[in-house]
């Protein structure tokens, strides 16, 4: 949990440090394309 949380934090690329399921791998990559999609709509903005 405590590592989940960093990754929240710093970003999905900081979220190695330990072995995982596809399931987290899954949960990740869609946190990070919606922080992205966030960003990209506040820059058009």
């Amino acid at each position: 949990p405590e590592t989940r949380d960093q990754a929240s934090v710093l970003g999905v690329h900081a979220f190695v440090t330990k072995p995982f399921g596809i399931l987290e791998i899954v949960e990740l990559c869609d946190r990070a394309l919606a922080r992205f999609a966030e960003r990209s709509v506040g820059e058009s903005r």
